[in-house]
C-alpha cells in the first residue's frame, strides 16, 4: 500500500508543470479527477494530497490540530516543489491546509490558488454549529455545502465526523508564521452560503507577493463551475517552466 500523502492522478510523460491539489473538508483525493479531461489537454501534471483518515489513507488516525497535519504533509509537498514548477490549490478546508504548509518549506510554488475559503482571522461560525450534532451536520453539509449525503451515514460514521470537524475548527486560529512567499489567488462563489466577499477580502494581508481576490459564478463547491475550471487554465497557462530556487542561507 502506497503510504504517500501525495496522490498521483495524471502524469504526462515528460511534464512541464504541475498543479497539486488539497481536499475539501471529509473528501479524498479523488475529488480532483474531474479536472482529469483539461489537465490531458494541457499537458499538466495532476497530484492531489489524500489526508489522513481519508481515502486511500482510511486507517491512518486524524491529527487532532492543523499544526499536526502540516507536519505529516510538508516534506512531501517540498519534495515536489522542487522537482516541478507547481501551482497548488486548496478549496475550503483544503485552501486553509495548504496556506499553512507553504508557509512551513521551501522552495515556493509558482502560486497559491484559495477557492471557497474565508481568511484566517475570519472564523466560520457555521462550522461550530455543525459539530454539535450528526442533525446539525447533515443540515450543514447539505443544506449549505449542497452535498448529497444522508442522515444516517452521519449517524453510522458521527465519530469520523466530528473529529473531521475538530481539525477544521482549529484552522480558524491564527497561527504565528511568515507571510506567503508566492502570489496569491483568492475565488469565493456567488453562490456560496458559507463564505463571503468580506470574510475573503483579508486574504491580502497574508502574503508579501501580490493578491487578487475574485467572485465566481458557482456554488461553494467551485469544483463543480465551468467558470473555476477556465479560470484555473487560464491561471496555468501563464504559469513559468522553471523552479524558483530559494537563495542560499
Amino acid at each position: 500500500m502506497d503510504d504517500r500523502f501525495i496522490q498521483e492522478v495524471f502524469a504526462p510523460v515528460q511534464p512541464r508543470k504541475a498543479l497539486l491539489c488539497f481536499p475539501v473538508a471529509g473528501a479524498s483525493a479523488a475529488m480532483y479527477r474531474a479536472l482529469l479531461p483539461w489537465v490531458q489537454r494541457a499537458d499538466i501534471a495532476l497530484y492531489a494530497v489524500e489526508y489522513p483518515g481519508h481515502g486511500t489513507h482510511q486507517q491512518d488516525p486524524l491529527p487532532p490540530t492543523i499544526a499536526a497535519l502540516v507536519d505529516m504533509l510538508k516534506n512531501e509537498v517540498s519534495s515536489l516543489l522542487q522537482q516541478l514548477p507547481t501551482t497548488v490549490l486548496g478549496m475550503s478546508l483544503g485552501g486553509m491546509v495548504s496556506y499553512e504548509v507553504l508557509r512551513a518549506i521551501e522552495p515556493a510554488p509558482q502560486q497559491l490558488v484559495i477557492a471557497s475559503c474565508s481568511a484566517p482571522t475570519q472564523v466560520d461560525a457555521s462550522v461550530e454549529q455543525a459539530g454539535s450534532s450528526p442533525q446539525a451536520m447533515y443540515r450543514y453539509l447539505s443544506k449549505d455545502l449542497e452535498v448529497v449525503c444522508s442522515l444516517e451515514e452521519i449517524e453510522s460514521r458521527w465519530e469520523w465526523y466530528r473529529t473531521v470537524f475538530a481539525l477544521w475548527r482549529t484552522t480558524f486560529i491564527p497561527r504565528p508564521g511568515p507571510l506567503l512567499p508566492c502570489p496569491l489567488t483568492v475565488w469565493y462563489g456567488t453562490q456560496d452560503r458559507i463564505v463571503s466577499d468580506e470574510q475573503c477580502r483579508p486574504w491580502h494581508e497574508f502574503t508579501q507577493a501580490t493578491c487578487h481576490i475574485e467572485e465566481l459564478p458557482g456554488p461553494h463547491l467551485l469544483i463543480h463551475s465551468p467558470y473555476f475550471v477556465r479560470a484555473l487554465l487560464s491561471l496555468l497557462a501563464k504559469q513559468k517552466e522553471v523552479i524558483a530556487v530559494p537563495d542560499a542561507p
